[in-house]
């Protein structure tokens, strides 16, 4: 049964929901308009300065070209350069005296972008909006993605990427097919089935400079989508799949490969490392926070009974099948 069948819980929690997700949006614009920003000479000195320097010296449609199209530029102080390049489009287009609330916004507006992104991903997953609406309020309330959004830190531009290469993939194979199924055929090819195919590529290929330690995720997520529609034989779709990314991941392997070898030194040292004992709740209550913890173990234990549910409804015919 969903949320929405149930007239009460609608009349009750619709909203308690949507009040508590509009406050915290507009907390979020308060603290970037009437607070302190937060600066250290670490990671979020380098993204400054180099955004800064780099938005004087360029034309507002050299920034655009170069957040949209593939980025082969070499790595600034070990990091891919995706977040720096965001961070300069938004200094040109934005074109505020102040820069620093240019920042800002940019931030917001990755922390909205996430927001729509786990909305729509939640909404696919569950077929219903008041319960998606909860969950994007769980996520946006979440220490680490909320405390992040202060920061000018590239992982406020991870967050979307790591988004974008769960959803949009899942949302290709699945409703994507009905448009493969239903489309009529324009000269001989499904035009909406390449169109879908080609947008979710795109989506995926301009977050390919999220970070250097995202990649793998990305590559392993390509594969899976491009194997998952050659089984569906949805083949006019995986080759427009992979003709547009292809491009992105070629012009953004060097940069990982170079940022990479500067993580992979980092490892090394013991200062990076925290015990299980002490990383696990430190998540839990500055991370995640206690009532998205409790959410993710929730939809993880369900996943798991379904998955031992359909085993043991394949092992029976098997058995029998033996016999």
């Amino acid at each position: 049964m969903t949320i929405r069948k149930s007239k009460i819980i609608h009349f009750l929690f619709k909203p308690l929901i949507i009040i508590s997700l509009a406050l915290m949006l507009g907390l979020s614009i308060y603290s970037l308009a009437f607070t302190n920003h937060i600066k250290t000479p670490w990671d979020d000195a380098n993204f400054r300065t180099s955004s800064i320097t780099e938005a004087k010296t360029i034309t507002k449609l050299k920034a655009f070209v170069r957040v949209s199209t593939p980025n082969p530029r070499r790595p600034i102080a070990g990091r891919t350069r995706g977040y720096h390049q965001v961070l300069v489009f938004g200094i040109k287009f934005l074109d505020f005296k102040n820069t620093e609330l240019s920042l800002q916004v940019v931030n917001f507006l990755l922390y909205l972008a996430q927001g729509i992104i786990i909305f729509l991903f939640a909404r696919w997953a569950t077929s219903d909006y008041l319960l998606a609406i909860a969950i994007t309020f769980l996520y946006l309330s979440s220490p680490f993605v909320f405390g992040l959004s202060r920061w000018v830190l590239s992982e406020n531009f991870v967050f979307v990427g790591l988004l974008t290469f769960s959803f949009m993939p899942a949302w290709l194979i699945t409703k994507g097919q009905k448009f493969a199924r239903t489309n009529e055929l324009v000269g001989g090819v499904n035009r909406k089935e390449i169109i879908n195919a080609a947008l979710v590529a795109y989506s995926m290929g301009i977050l390919a400079t999220v970070r250097e330690y995202v990649i793998p995720s990305l590559l392993v997520m390509t594969f899976c989508t491009v194997v998952a529609l050659i089984l569906a034989r949805r083949k006019l779709a995986a080759i427009t799949f992979t003709a547009v990314l292809f491009p992105f991941l070629w012009a953004v392997s060097k940069p990982v490969y170079v940022a990479l070898k500067v993580t992979l030194r980092k490892g090394k040292q013991s200062q990076y490392f925290h015990s299980i004992g002490e990383w696990i709740p430190h998540a839990i209550l500055y991370g995640f926070g206690i009532a998205l913890t409790i959410l993710i173990a929730t939809l993880l234990i369900l996943i798991l009974s379904e998955i031992i549910k359909n085993i043991r409804s394949i092992l029976p015919r098997q058995s029998s099948h033996l016999k």
